[in-house]
């Protein structure tokens, strides 16, 4: 099969108002007049492991198809890049109309990555001359202006997709071939831990995997915990939300005396439900599954999600008179979901943002359509949010950090669980701050996640 291998021009110049004019780029063409820039992508977080036969042995072919074997020393490196780079252009090719993935290509930015520089560097080279993608550079002509910094774009092509296709591998069955990098052992494994993740520049790194001490108390404590859910949650009838196997993750085990007390946030193996989103919007491809369509033992669920979670339990740790009731997010003249991403970005930083992180920017311009940084002006969101709760003034003399908050968060959430499971028989599926519960026992499960909340933080959450 010969791949296609239409090249991409005029990237730096007023040209890439249409790059791709004359052919089709992956799976359908640029819609006309449009910048590559202004086309929503996706970012290539290159997280992502094959978790099947047919993944493995496509990312073998690949490999000799690039010619790996012949880069001495390298071959684990080249794979587990080849099968992050896989996943995440499957990703981006869910989604209709066409986007692209984004990635900064910059040494620094894959620091502490789960793949390094080097090698993701050779594999999106190697697919680029075998004509399996194509890449669009980092600078655009913008009204006669050049606007440095743009990352990356880089797509699929037909011939990639194909090459996939021979081993059954597709964009809308990719969850069934990959999981994210800690899955494959969290399927063994209820504990996981992790060091601290850390800001390079605009970007957040996560931590690196620990060792976890299986004689440690606390572990056999929180083990038996998971070990409880997921053996009540595998009695349950659960449609539309894929497997469901349960883990909690610990992070800063790299701090001395975290004490597994750090982050401890109960994910599912995989991804699954968690991942999927919750309302349905145009961008999404025909047939995308929402998380309201999940059913429990036949049921029709419902999502109910602590309000305002970290800063309530951060002003109620502190001591501070407020109103646990009311919307902490609620600020005249700013749109909610900005003042909780500039406080929630506060709250997971020693000093207080003075930009909007990368990772934000592409989860807002998807999610919501805007570019944040452009529309609103992180000085201004900053003033009226440190106007509305003063104490954030104070955030780089605080010991109180996210980890700690998710930690507390964590604990409420899986008392509440192991409330409805064990003294009401009621099944339920947590998403961090929030659980999905059958719509008949939704009065009840608000009540046992409120007393939760209230025991761990000591005071009455306002709930959705």
């Amino acid at each position: 099969m010969k791949p296609e291998a239409t090249p991409l021009v005029g990237v730096n110049d007023t040209a890439c108002l249409n790059p791709a004019n004359d052919a089709t780029i992956g799976l359908i063409r640029v819609p006309e007049g449009l910048r590559l820039r202004d086309l929503s992508a996706v970012s290539m977080d290159l997280e992502w492991k094959p978790a099947s036969a047919a993944a493995r042995s496509a990312i073998d072919w690949f490999y000799l198809h690039l010619g790996g074997q012949s880069i001495a020393g390298r071959a684990a490196k080249l794979k587990d890049a080849i099968g992050a780079v896989l996943n995440d252009l499957l990703n981006a090719a869910e989604n209709t109309p066409f986007r692209p993935c984004f990635r900064s290509m910059r040494a620094k930015d894959f620091t502490g990555g789960p793949v390094g520089y080097r090698s993701a560097k050779a594999v999106i080279d190697l697919f680029e001359v075998k004509g399996l993608v194509h890449l669009a550079g980092g600078n655009f002509n913008r009204e006669g202006r050049v606007s440095c910094g743009t990352t990356t774009r880089i797509w699929p092509t037909t011939a990639l997709l194909d090459h996939l296709a021979e081993f059954g591998i597709a964009p809308s069955n990719r969850r069934e071939h990959f999981i994210k990098g800690e899955g494959s052992e969290a399927a063994s494994r209820p504990i996981l831990l992790s060091t601290s993740s850390a800001w390079r520049g605009r970007r957040r790194v996560e931590g690196k995997p620990l060792p976890v001490d299986a004689t440690d108390p606390t572990v056999i404590k929180y083990a038996a915990q998971v070990d409880r859910l997921n053996a009540f949650i595998a009695k349950q009838a659960i449609e539309g939300a894929g497997e469901v196997v349960f883990f909690r993750k610990f992070n800063c085990g790299d701090q001395a005396g975290h004490a597994y007390r750090k982050g401890g946030r109960l994910w599912v193996v995989g991804g699954g439900y968690q991942m999927m989103p919750k309302r349905w919007k145009p961008s999404h491809p025909e047939g995308t599954k929402l998380r309201s369509s999940i059913l429990i033992n036949g049921e029709p669920t419902t999502e109910i999600d602590i309000g305002s979670s970290h800063l309530t339990i951060f002003q109620a740790k502190l001591g501070l008179p407020f109103d646990p009731q009311a919307d902490l997010y609620d600020i005249p003249g700013i749109e909610r979901e900005v003042v909780k991403a500039y406080i929630n970005l506060t709250l997971s930083k020693p000093r207080l943002p003075k930009q909007w992180p990368a990772d934000m920017r592409s989860d807002f311009l998807d999610r919501y359509g805007c570019e944040i940084d452009r529309d609103h002006s992180i000085y201004f969101v900053r003033e009226a949010c440190l106007e509305r709760h003063p104490i954030l003034c104070q955030r780089k003399s605080i010991q109180l950090d996210w980890s700690d908050l998710q930690f507390i968060e964590s604990q409420a959430i899986l008392r509440a669980m192991d409330s409805l499971n064990q003294d009401s028989g009621i099944a339920c599926l947590p998403i961090h701050d929030s659980l999905i519960v059958p719509l008949s026992h939704k009065d009840k499960a608000i009540e046992v996640l409120k007393e939760s909340f209230k025991y761990h933080v000591g005071v009455m959450p306002r709930v959705n």
